[in-house]
């Protein structure tokens, strides 16, 4: 298990301003790199960095929910921000029933209950492999 977080080709590795003020690091005998507002810079574990902070919900994202069934943490409806969450079997199990009850329920359509599942860092095929089998 790792940290999961939304795919975010964007944020994820050093914007070119970070970039540069760390390769004209290189050469000082004391480094001094403060965190960048613009990107991550590979840490998606820093909670407090501005561009995790700034990484909206996706596009197909769900909305609404079924009330008796309980959201994983950090990966309610409606969700705002998807920040990074260290996978648990607990966490990812918990994900997966909410997303195929609420599917099963009719608040979701497909799309939306394989959005949310991405966000956990479940694959769609590996998706549709669980959904077969429950």
């Amino acid at each position: 298990m790792g940290i999961c977080t939304k795919d975010e080709k964007q944020h994820l590795p050093p914007c070119e301003r970070f970039y540069r003020q760390m390769l004209n690091q290189l050469n000082r005998q004391t480094i001094k790199i403060k965190s960048c507002a613009n990107c991550c810079d590979w840490d998606v574990s820093s909670l407090n960095n501005c561009a995790i902070q700034k990484d909206k919900s996706p596009k197909n994202y769900p909305i609404s929910k079924v009330d008796d069934v309980v959201a994983p943490v950090g990966r309610d409806c409606p969700q705002n921000i998807i920040l990074p969450t260290m996978q648990t079997n607990n966490w990812m199990m918990t994900g997966m029933k909410f997303a195929f009850s609420n599917k099963k329920e009719g608040k979701w359509n497909k799309t939306e209950c394989w959005e949310h599942l991405a966000t956990m860092g479940i694959a769609e095929k590996i998706a549709d492999n669980i959904e077969s089998k429950i």
